[in-house]
């Protein structure tokens, strides 16, 4: 008889999670933090104004696989994955609304609707991932990290390429201060999107399981693993190029 998996690497048992406002209103705000976090608007915290900030990002996405986790179904899961990528992309979007109204003429409604109408469009790519997410519901700690970051990936590539591509605002922008940017020479732009969706993907699985006693050794391991690697990243450029 083959070994049973370790629970210490699944998701704690919960109960349904609410279909309501809250998630919404959660999904939103983590939306626009993650576009905030590409070009920060405004300078707290002690953050300079229009620089990226990696850690926001990354809390951001972490948040939206905390949520996708506690979907009751597939379906409900994309509509998530929807609203969460349509609060991201219409706040990154915003400039086209300067460039459509203040300078093509365009009336400030149809402005504005054309923003949200672009934003829900490419939304439905992250939509499609979310739902394979909670489709093929990986239970492991690495086998969610990877099924993520690949579905991630994947959405990101057909948002830059199909219909000739709106790639503008990828998570890997965000990353160029980052310690995930020692990776950029050797993985690319979208090599660190799915690398910072995989470290999301762990981070909000250790947040999981560290909330029962019988799982907070391994939350603790994790942790001090994805630390290892941020610091590995951040002083050794010698091993991704100066």
């Amino acid at each position: 008889m083959g070994q049973p998996d370790s629970p210490s690497l699944h998701p704690p048992a919960r109960s349904s999670d609410s279909s309501g406002l809250l998630p919404s209103l959660a999904l939103c705000l983590a939306g626009g933090l993650q576009a905030a976090s590409l070009a920060l608007p405004l300078p707290v915290l002690g953050l300079v104004r229009g620089e990226p900030v990696w850690w926001l990002q990354w809390l951001a996405l972490s948040v939206l696989v905390c949520l996708l986790e506690g979907s009751r179904s597939a379906r409900q899961a994309a509509w998530r994955g929807w609203l969460f990528a349509w609060g991201w992309l219409s706040t990154t979007f915003a400039w086209l609304y300067i460039s459509m109204h203040t300078y093509g003429g365009l009336h400030a409604v149809l402005a504005v609707l054309a923003v949200l109408a672009l934003a829900g469009a490419l939304a439905l790519y992250y939509a499609a991932a979310a739902w394979a997410v909670k489709t093929l519901s990986p239970r492991g700690l690495w086998a969610l990290a990877g099924v993520f970051a690949a579905v991630w990936l994947l959405a990101e590539l057909a948002r830059g390429v199909l219909f000739t591509g709106f790639g503008w605002g990828a998570v890997g922008y965000a990353q160029l201060d980052g310690p995930l940017a020692r990776a950029i020479p050797w993985i690319g732009g979208y090599g660190v999107c799915a690398l910072v969706a995989g470290c999301a993907a762990a981070t909000a699985r250790i947040w999981q399981v560290a909330q029962t006693r019988a799982t907070r050794s391994t939350a603790v391991r994790g942790s001090v693993g994805l630390l290892l690697l941020l610091l590995v990243l951040q002083a050794e450029p010698r091993l991704f190029g100066s």
